[in-house]
């Protein structure tokens, strides 16, 4: 079975909402039970319900990071029938079982459903800009209909990785981060090529930079 990742989300307010329920109902039966319990009682309950009314989302919370912990994730790959694109990739959770597969605890797995292969490439980014080129780097074919256990992530989908330009989110400022992107092959050497051009570009400018500031400037003064 696939479920969106929400489903987290919604485990946690089940168990927010049963533990409430739970101390709710027993509460009542004590009014109607005989003998008849005493006041006391009736009172205790009385307060166990309004604790887990204003307490019990610690208890949904924690549910839901466990389940973030326990329960393994999937990627699919699948044909898009909504939007742009042929097609898509779906982040959900697979409750330890999926299409004659078994899904351990906490693992993480990449599903191509189409009968298409498909390309991973890794970028590596240095504070936010290009620092390679991914024809230099590990590729993987992702072939039809293949099971894979994938703990990298994915950060670009059919599309190509760009560089972060001006704003510079926290996770690359000042450090080497590498992005894994899949697509079409004819789609990953498009963009394997765009990256290619986009370093050799900022080379070019640099080359003439140190050019007309440094080398130019020192062969004007000696003149």
């Amino acid at each position: 079975m696939f479920f969106e990742s929400a489903i987290y989300i919604r485990i946690g307010i089940l168990a927010y909402v049963g533990i409430w329920a739970y101390f709710k109902y027993h509460t009542y039966r004590l009014k109607f039970r005989k003998p008849s319990p005493n006041v006391f009682e009736i009172e205790k309950w009385h307060e166990y319900t309004s604790i887990a009314k204003n307490y019990g989302w610690i208890i949904g919370l924690f549910v839901i990071a466990i389940c973030a912990l326990l329960f393994p994730t999937a990627m699919v790959v699948d044909q898009n029938t909504h939007g742009r694109g042929r097609y898509q990739v779906k982040r959900g959770v697979v409750p330890f079982y999926y299409k004659g597969h078994f899904c351990a605890l906490g693992g993480k797995y990449l599903i191509n459903e189409t009968n298409q292969y498909f390309v991973l490439y890794s970028t590596p980014f240095y504070n936010g800009s290009f620092k390679d080129t991914p024809f230099k780097n590990k590729s993987i074919t992702v072939t039809p209909h293949s099971f894979r256990e994938w703990t990298n992530g994915i950060d670009n989908v059919f599309t190509h990785p760009t560089e972060y330009n001006p704003y510079i989110p926290d996770q690359h400022k000042g450090k080497t981060v590498i992005e894994w992107t899949i697509d079409t092959q004819e789609g990953a050497l498009q963009g394997m090529k765009y990256v290619e051009d986009q370093i050799a570009a900022t080379n070019e400018l640099f080359k003439n930079f140190i050019y007309e500031h440094f080398i130019h400037d020192s062969i004007a003064i000696h003149k």
